[in-house]
């Protein structure tokens, strides 16, 4: 009966061992530790049976061991106390690629491998023993990657009757488990050490798992921080916008995104993500490459903005390459020329050529505009149905940024009405024109006629001082008479060439006094103009002046000289007439005097709103005279060319 049981506890504990060997489920540390102690119990088992059953139960015992012990997915060695060999089995002898004859009866302890020897002395000692590394037998060609565990097995008494290993070759294992390192540290440089910003985020709740250096450097945050935070805090979407897109690069239907990100400083960058799923450990996540697309955001803008305003411009436009075929053309283009822009594109612009212009003309564009600069002009050109229009233009090159000419832009004004307008308003100027000059020449003749019945009516009476007066009032006439007549005969109706009209004024002035004396002029003057009313006054002035010389400086002189100086000092008119006759009377006081010469040259020097004196010299007298030079007070149009003026009124 008792052998029965034995057997029977024998066949059960081989079952156990024989399942867990076909499942495959010895892994662990202490799965073997579990299976040593079940070999450990089947070998006390089998002592108890060779003690007290017959040989026939020992022998079916032992079939049944040696099947367990042959079959087992492990290779197993057994040892004596001595640390010699005594039995393996095919899977040890196979994983060191030795036989059983070369390694039953090898002693262990004197292995080239100390830490071996060093787990084997441990086993004697009574103490289980690992050992996880390259192996290289003294017995075989094989090296392998193994992992072994050694167990002393104990007698009754408490001895150390040797031990038993269990050798695993883990070679695969080792291997994959390095090429999965290599992979992470792959994984991990392209990650961690790529210049693109990159992340790993939850799908599920926008958790960042890992950033790389690169999102840290872009967004301001230190790594540790970073894994804090939840992108819905940088995405500037609401929080369940943030979650929705998130599905859909969880799900597959979109993988590339725009958002704004919210940097560490606060500001706002635009943003284009690429994301895809990863699995680690068997959750998904989003692994996100992010990309700062701000500065093409704003060049976006700014085209958008030049393309609506030139699209929206009320000037005709154009571009073309640089063989000048049309690349593009506007709707106020297409309105002008009455071509749609369909119909112009890839052709050149002499589509509107005329004719009107000369070869030598289109020369010269070419030529400028290939220089890299502006053509800017008018010219005629021609609509689809024929018509001519007057166009002002500007075309310009376009340049990249490498200095080369990539296509030219030209703007397109029509100015076929301004056209039209001016060559009327030109007409009506010379019309105009004419009817001041007929204006100024009768004024002239006027003033010729009453100044000659004046010298007539001088010239019948007896009394001196009344003769005299008259031929005063004569000079003055003929001074304002000689205005008109330069006005007359000059191309500017409203300014007078000052110098030329004081020379001829004095020479008049000296015809009209008769005077007996020699007199030279010697000019000294710079060109100046002068508007009407001022020209007019300095003339009166000049002719007070000029009389006075002749009757009082010059009396009794057979040869006198007047020199006239004129400059422009700034905006400053200095008018100076000096003589070389007698000198002023003593008593003779600018403030004081009175005479109807000097207060009209008083009237006349606050009209100009100016200044004068006489200077006394040893031998003669200067009239100095400073006045304000007025700039024109005009009502023109502003047209090519220099435009006649008109002056408003006449004195």
């Amino acid at each position: 009966m008792k052998q029965n049981d034995d057997t029977s506890s024998i066949t059960d504990k081989l079952n156990v061992l024989r399942t867990k060997i076909s499942a495959g489920s010895i892994s662990s540390n202490d799965e073997r530790n579990e299976f040593l102690k079940e070999i450990d119990d089947l070998e006390n088992l089998i002592q108890n049976s060779s003690r007290n059953h017959s040989g026939l139960s020992i022998s079916e015992t032992e079939k049944k061991f040696k099947l367990l012990f042959e079959h087992t997915p492990v290779g197993i060695l057994q040892f004596n106390e001595e640390g010699v060999i005594t039995a393996c089995n095919k899977n040890f002898v196979n994983i060191l690629g030795s036989t059983q004859n070369r390694l039953i009866g090898l002693d262990m302890k004197i292995l080239p491998n100390k830490k071996v020897v060093k787990a084997i002395q441990r086993v004697l000692d009574g103490k289980t023993a690992s050992y996880n590394g390259e192996y290289k037998p003294v017995t075989g060609q094989n090296t392998a990657r193994v992992r072994a565990i050694f167990s002393p097995v104990v007698g009754s008494k408490k001895q150390v009757l040797g031990g038993i290993g269990i050798v695993e070759d883990i070679t695969n294992q080792f291997n994959n488990e390095q090429a999965l390192k290599e992979s992470e540290l792959r994984y991990r440089r392209v990650f961690r050490d790529n210049y693109s910003v990159m992340m790993v985020i939850d799908p599920s709740d926008g958790t960042i798992i890992d950033v790389n250096k690169a999102a840290e450097r872009y967004y301001g945050w230190p790594l540790d921080e970073f894994r804090k935070k939840n992108i819905k805090e940088i995405n500037t979407l609401p929080d369940d916008v943030v979650q929705k897109e998130m599905e859909k690069a969880k799900s597959g239907k979109q993988n590339v995104f725009h958002f704004q990100h919210r940097l560490a400083s606060g500001s706002l960058r635009d943003v284009e993500v690429h994301s895809s799923i990863i699995s680690i450990e068997r959750k998904k996540y989003l692994y996100s490459v992010v990309h700062d697309i701000t500065a093409r955001m704003e060049a976006i803008k700014n085209l958008t903005k030049f393309r609506l305003g030139i699209d929206r411009s009320p000037n005709a436009i154009f571009i073309t390459d640089t063989d000048g075929s049309i690349n593009y053309v506007n709707p106020a283009f297409e309105e002008l020329y009455g071509f749609r822009a369909e119909e112009v594109k890839g052709k050149n612009p002499r589509i509107l050529k005329s004719g009107e212009q000369p070869a030598t003309f289109y020369k010269e564009f070419w030529e400028t505009i290939l220089a890299g600069e502006v053509v800017r002009g008018e010219m005629i050109n021609k609509t689809k149905d024929g018509r001519l229009l007057n166009i002002h233009f500007s075309s310009n090159p376009i340049i990249n940024d490498n200095g080369e000419i990539i296509g030219f832009i030209a703007i397109h004004d029509d100015i076929t009405n301004f056209k039209k307008m001016e060559s009327n308003l030109r007409a009506s100027l010379h019309e105009k024109e004419i009817m001041l000059a007929e204006i100024h020449h009768r004024v002239k003749n006027n003033l010729a006629m009453i100044s000659a019945m004046m010298i007539i009516q001088a010239d019948k009476t007896d009394e001196s001082d009344l003769r005299n007066k008259l031929l005063d009032s004569t000079n003055r006439i003929k001074a304002i008479a000689n205005i008109h007549e330069h006005l007359y005969e000059s191309e500017d109706l409203s300014l007078i060439k000052f110098t030329d009209n004081i020379l001829e004024l004095i020479k008049k002035i000296s015809d009209t006094l008769q005077t007996e004396t020699d007199i030279s002029i010697v000019k000294k003057c710079s060109d100046i103009e002068l508007d009407v009313n001022q020209a007019i006054y300095c003339s009166l002035i000049v002719n007070e002046v000029v009389t006075n010389i002749i009757k009082h400086a010059f009396s009794g002189l057979k040869k006198g000289k007047i020199e006239v100086c004129t400059k422009l000092n700034q905006e400053s008119v200095i008018l100076e007439i000096t003589d070389n006759g007698h000198n002023l009377p003593e008593d003779f006081q600018k403030g004081t005097t009175s005479s109807l010469g000097m207060d009209l040259i008083h009237i006349f020097c606050r009209q100009l709103e100016g200044t004068f004196q006489y200077i006394s010299k040893s031998k003669g007298t200067t009239f100095s005279l400073t006045f304000r030079k007025k700039e024109r007070n005009l009502n023109r149009f502003e047209v090519e060319g220099k435009m006649p003026s008109i002056q408003s009124s006449i004195t």
